[in-house]
């Protein structure tokens, strides 16, 4: 900028009147290129700001999610002492796979915070229940698929006649 600036004096005392008037005209667009770019630098700045404070914002909703999330997981499992006949073991199982579907929803929202984060140089959030949740999908889902496999034999010898069934065990 300084060197602009030595040039324009320059051409200011070597051009005379007509050139000393265009070089006023070139200082002040000078001038109003710099104001434009600190007020684009400051609007620029605010939206970081307010961009910044909606990532938390969301990153705070999405804690609340989780707990909201646990909170219906907690309740909708059956009690390990609790015996269920064949429908409500159907029922349950497909309520745990509309919450694992829903949970996969939930994860997919804080891989993407956590991007955002990462991008806008913010610090990662946490999100204290998550652990606790993936670990507990990962037991019920062991359980449930063995349940589900097991239903399915169930049901194909449910429908296999007891003739040929004998056969295969003799």
């Amino acid at each position: 900028m300084d060197m602009s600036e030595q040039k324009h004096e320059i051409l200011r005392y070597l051009g005379g009147v007509e050139a000393n008037k265009e070089m006023k005209q070139v200082q002040s667009r000078w001038d109003n290129l710099a104001t434009v770019q600190t007020k684009y630098d400051d609007d620029l700045a605010e939206y970081q700001a307010n961009f910044k404070n909606t990532i938390v914002d969301r990153g705070t909703k999405l804690e609340a999610q989780c707990g909201t999330f646990f909170q219906k997981w907690s309740l909708n499992r059956p009690k390990k002492n609790e015996s269920l006949d064949k429908e409500s073991v159907r029922e349950y199982s497909n309520k745990m796979k509309q919450r694992e579907e829903e949970w996969q929803g939930i994860r997919v929202k804080m891989s993407q915070m956590q991007k955002e984060c990462a991008d806008l140089e913010l610090p990662a959030m946490h999100f204290s229940q998550s652990a606790q949740i993936e670990e507990e999908l990962v037991q019920e889902q062991k359980m449930w698929a063995d349940l589900d496999n097991f239903q399915k034999g169930l049901d194909s010898m449910e429908q296999t006649m007891w003739v040929d069934l004998r056969l295969d065990l003799s």
